[in-house]
């Protein structure tokens, strides 16, 4: 199997497969270009590895949305501690969301389309409570 097939681009972390696609479609007709291809790759910035994920948290693989000011921690802590927990943050609510933190100053609009949506809306104190067990 060819290395620049849909599947195994969409196979790499972060690639879906309409990327891929569209990638593995364009590879042929830039292959022959290896100063483009040098520069595409000399531009790539290879990413840190992601940090263990646990998979068993009362978060993980949910979507998490946070708003207002955090109390108990600063709201870029909270993401990353979600992530780190199995959460996937998002920046605003959608049919997705599971959960929405609401610090001090919510943001309203956030919190009436958490409301529309569905969307379980949760303090700080009780999203931190619900971690804890």
């Amino acid at each position: 199997m060819s290395p620049n097939t849909a599947d195994n681009i969409s196979s790499i972390d972060g690639f879906g497969d309409l990327t891929a696609n569209s990638i593995a479609a364009a590879l042929p007709s830039i292959a022959g270009d290896l100063l483009f291809l040098e520069r595409t790759l000399q531009g790539i910035i290879a990413t840190p590895a992601k940090p263990d994920v646990v998979t068993d948290s009362p978060i993980s693989g949910k979507h998490i949305v946070f708003t207002g000011t955090m109390v108990q921690g600063s709201r870029s802590d909270m993401i990353a501690n979600a992530e780190k927990l199995g959460a996937t943050v998002q920046s605003g609510a959608n049919k997705k969301t599971d959960y929405l933190v609401a610090g001090e100053k919510a943001g309203a609009s956030k919190l009436t389309k958490a409301e529309k949506l569905g969307t379980v809306i949760l303090s700080e104190s009780d999203y931190l409570a619900m971690l804890n067990g």
